[in-house]
């Protein structure tokens, strides 16, 4: 007869034992973890002011992204402002080089007194100085004006799709009061670029000044509305 089967013995289970003084550091560890991780997150989505976080309300949150969005609007407007200032108006003619009138005598075929005529000097017209930042061609120097009108479009819709608390509505009005004036302003300059006449420069000067002190004014209110939001 077969010796009876013997019953295969369970393999021993490993019995781990942990003091509780280990139990407690090592859920106190996980815990420290989580509200670090916590915290790295709050602390990343706070609004920081003067280097310092702050705890802001829905209203004051919407004021201090526009004043940040302003803020760079600010920056893009300077940086047109540079580039369209590069047309200049000449300088006027020294004193020594302003030409004079010139007189033709002529002798009369049939006799009398001799024919003086008298041609009044030539008026110099405004030419357009290209500075040495701009293209010297004249194709290239209006593809860098249209860049400039390209970037004004962009604030434009910038402007139009911003979020305006109702605190800043007179700020924004200003913002887009200045971006008027800079449209007026590139208009002019790609007009004195295709035709720098007399007329095309005076409303070029007209335009540069009025977009100059738009943006002062701009300047000016943002940085009133910042104080104000500290």
């Amino acid at each position: 007869m077969s010796e009876p089967v013997k019953p295969t013995p369970d393999p021993l289970l490993i019995d781990i034992t942990l003091q509780p003084t280990t139990l407690r550091l090592g859920v106190a560890l996980i815990v420290a973890v989580v509200l670090l991780l916590i915290g790295g997150l709050g602390i990343a989505s706070t609004p920081i002011v003067d280097g310092h976080p702050v705890l802001l309300s829905p209203e004051r949150l919407a004021i201090k992204t526009y004043l940040d969005t302003a803020g760079v609007w600010l920056q893009r407007f300077t940086e047109i402002e540079r580039q369209l200032a590069l047309i200049e108006i000449p300088s006027p003619l020294a004193s020594s080089t302003v030409p004079t009138s010139t007189v033709i005598t002529t002798n009369p075929i049939v006799t009398g007194a001799a024919l003086v005529i008298t041609v009044p000097p030539p008026i110099p017209l405004p030419t357009l100085l290209p500075p040495s930042s701009w293209p010297s061609n004249l194709y290239d120097r209006a593809q860098q004006a249209d860049r400039l009108v390209a970037d004004l479009a962009a604030l434009d819709t910038d402007q139009q799709h911003v979020a305006v608390p109702p605190a800043l509505n007179a700020l924004h009005a200003l913002a887009r009061s200045t971006l008027q004036a800079f449209a007026r302003w590139s208009t002019a300059a790609l007009d004195v670029i295709g035709a720098p006449t007399p007329d095309n420069f005076a409303t070029l000067q007209s335009n540069h000044t009025a977009a100059h002190m738009a943006l002062t004014e701009f300047r000016r209110a943002l940085e009133t509305q910042r104080q104000e939001a500290h």
